[in-house]
């Protein structure tokens, strides 16, 4: 996903049967893990939106 100056901001894989989701901070240009969670778990999250103000957005089943 990527904000309003078209720079990545939230990264989401799956490997080894879990869906990891990232935030790629801007004071240090790193990724931080948001949240993990099994592969096909109906209480995980997923990224939505990214806001301008620094707000993420996400939906979530539980």
């Amino acid at each position: 996903m990527i904000n309003s100056t078209l720079t990545p901001h939230i990264n989401k894989n799956m490997e080894k049967g879990k869906n990891t989701a990232y935030y790629l901070a801007p004071v240090n240009s790193q990724w931080r893990k948001l949240a993990e969670f099994p592969k096909f778990d109906p209480k995980g999250v997923e990224p939505l939106a990214g806001a301008s103000d620094g707000n993420l957005y996400v939906t979530s089943n539980s």
